[in-house]
């Protein structure tokens, strides 16, 4: 049961990348970002008040996971425009064929 458990996952996983890929990259960027805001916003809090010696991890930790959102949502994009770029291929090949078509004599 566990094994076609995990098949399933990774073929509905597969498929959604496959036909829905900005939406697949852009929620986990968009959760990073935030994070990397919200912490970034702490150490900005704690710097204010005069405290922000010992708090520059928090710096580090939100400078990366602001670019791991960063590259994340371009990764998004440019997965997007590969599937554009399938759809109009599949549709030129496939106008190209009809228009090769010859009916059988």
């Amino acid at each position: 049961m566990p094994q076609y458990v995990t098949r399933s996952v990774l073929t509905i996983v597969r498929s959604f990348l496959t036909y829905r890929p900005l939406e697949f990259f852009l929620v986990p960027s968009a959760l990073c970002m935030a994070a990397g805001a919200l912490i970034g916003a702490r150490f900005l809090y704690h710097f204010a008040h005069g405290a922000g010696d010992g708090h520059v991890q928090s710096l580090i930790l939100s400078a990366l996971l602001i670019v791991v959102g960063t590259v994340g949502a371009a990764v998004g994009l440019l997965a997007n425009q590969l599937v554009v770029n399938r759809r109009l291929l599949e549709e030129q090949q496939q106008s190209r064929r009809r228009a090769e078509w010859r009916p059988p004599a």
